[in-house]
């Protein structure tokens, strides 16, 4: 087997990784988009309240601690709370 053929079946076994990885970050600003209720561009402590999981953990997903979140902290808490990588906290 050539290296060219190699390289195909690799690209041909990765697209749906890919694939996967385009869909979830389009739900993911998706999730943004719907939890920004006042649409300024960050979800506050307040419309976090919408979802449970993230109005629990919104001081660790809010990592520069400025008191909002950004859609790249929001990206981050999701791709945490994806892998089940995520402390769940009952009290903040």
């Amino acid at each position: 087997m050539k290296a060219k053929d190699i390289l195909i079946i690799a690209a041909i076994t990765l697209l749906p990784i890919g694939a996967y990885a385009a869909e979830s970050h389009g739900t993911t600003k998706q999730m943004f988009n719907k939890l920004d209720t006042n649409h300024d561009g960050y979800i506050s402590q307040q419309e976090s309240k919408a979802d449970a999981d993230l109005s629990r953990n919104y001081n660790s997903a809010d990592t520069n601690k400025d008191g909002k979140l950004e859609e790249s902290e929001f990206s981050a808490f999701e791709q945490d709370r994806d892998i089940g990588n995520m402390p769940m906290k009952k009290n903040q």
